[in-house]
């Protein structure tokens, strides 16, 4: 056969074709052109190159979009916005609390008594003594590192309840040494939705859990009277069971709220046994007033409330388009704060009236917010990365010379390079 001269071209509507001088139409052409370089560009989420563009010298330019807290940067601009931001005056402003996370994606976070802070991240649980200044990974012994939610025992604050998705592993944790090292104690390679120490009860443990191996159906909601040494799968309450609360009313009451092909509302009197259900609606969040314990908030698509004790509900926000997590300042408990898709909603009238409150958020992408008890005008907001544009350069051997994310706190993106 006859070898002949070809390159590839970039026509005018940025298309790469390729070119081949002197060929005969009426023979076979075979195209085998030397691959000089391939690599794989991206992180933990998902990824995708919107253009390129090639220079004289053969160095590569690509641009595009990425939802990764990880994506390879060089001699960046910016990094991925995301991690803790933290507000000293109620959420009016918020800084940057992120310095030491291995991830910036933050699934929750809970305080003990002492203000020890602890974040579940996708590269595990991580742990500040100072106030949100600096956080240290604390992560012996649990090898599943998507963690989803933490759940401190209020009557032992040294043991602490670490929920973990399949994708890593899964199952519940247990650490009864502030974090320093955790044992696997049940739900192996299932996803760890929500978790509640009941706050007066001893032993007594609920846990909304994702599909077990095989995988037969959607979830539901198991209970524990002895610390987690046992479980009894409460059939009446299918999954995903993403939020379980309790007040301090005698008796004391717990509420689940769940999605799903049947959402609803679920309250209990009798530790955990029985549960009826009060409405039927999405639920994502659910906090409960600690000074009075017949207010309830539970959010998803909007924010409801009910006043007397979950017999009924009434809508007081729907301005934010996914709420993921309440919080309720212990000491003025008409301050609340919503984390949701837009950012921090923030009320201080006991849910009648809600302002976003974002200016300074690494990301509008809120899934966790945490008021620290000892000083409630410390809040807490724990992000995740929106998606972001990026943009690359590559020498002709496919060297990474320069990679950023670019944007702000929302979405942004980058359909070319030229």
């Amino acid at each position: 056969g006859q070898r002949l001269t070809g390159r590839f071209v970039v026509s005018s509507r940025h298309r790469l074709s390729f070119e081949v001088a002197g060929a005969d139409s009426r023979a076979p052409l075979v195209i085998d052109p030397v691959v000089v370089y391939a690599t794989l560009a991206g992180g933990d989420d998902a990824d995708q190159a919107t253009g390129i563009a090639i220079d004289s010298a053969g160095n590569a330019y690509v641009s595009g979009i990425t939802a990764s807290s990880n994506f390879p940067t060089r001699a960046a601009l910016q990094g991925p916005r995301a991690g803790i931001s933290k507000s000293t005056n109620s959420g009016t402003l918020w800084t940057s609390s992120s310095s030491g996370l291995a991830s910036v994606q933050v699934q929750a976070m809970v305080i003990d008594p002492t203000g020890n802070l602890y974040a579940a991240t996708f590269a595990g649980v991580y742990k500040s003594a100072n106030a949100g200044a600096s956080w240290t990974a604390a992560n012996s012994g649990l090898p599943s590192y998507y963690v989803n939610t933490l759940a401190i025992d209020p009557q032992n604050p040294t043991t602490i309840y670490a929920g973990t998705l399949s994708a890593t592993g899964g199952g519940i944790y247990k650490s009864t040494n502030s974090g320093a090292t955790w044992a696997l104690l049940s739900f192996a390679g299932a996803d760890i939705l929500s978790i509640l120490v009941h706050p007066t009860i001893p032993g007594l443990l609920l846990a909304g859990v994702g599909p077990l191996p095989p995988f037969q159906y959607t979830g539901l909601l198991y209970r524990s009277g002895d610390g987690g040494a046992n479980w009894t799968a409460l059939t009446a309450v299918p999954g995903p069971v993403n939020a379980i609360v309790a007040d301090s009313q005698t008796p004391p009451a717990i509420y689940a709220g769940t999605t799903g092909a049947t959402p609803a509302i679920y309250k209990s009197t009798d530790a955990g046994v029985s549960w009826p259900v009060v409405d039927r609606t999405s639920v994502l969040a659910m906090a409960v007033d600690p000074k009075t314990p017949s207010t309830i908030f539970a959010a998803s698509i909007g924010i409801l409330r009910s006043t007397d004790s979950g017999a009924t509900w009434q809508s007081v926000q729907g301005g934010c388009y996914l709420t993921r997590a309440l919080a309720i300042d212990p000491v003025t408990t008409s301050n609340i704060y919503a984390a949701c898709s837009s950012g921090v909603l923030t009320s201080t009238d006991g849910g009648n009236t809600w302002t976003l409150a974002s200016g300074g958020l690494n990301s509008i992408n809120v899934y966790s917010v945490l008021v620290d008890p000892r000083n409630p005008s410390t809040v807490y907001a724990g992000q995740r990365t929106l998606m972001k544009a990026f943009a690359a350069k590559y020498d002709p051997n496919g060297n990474l010379l320069y990679a950023t994310y670019l944007g702000g706190s929302s979405s942004d993106a980058a359909t070319g390079i030229s």
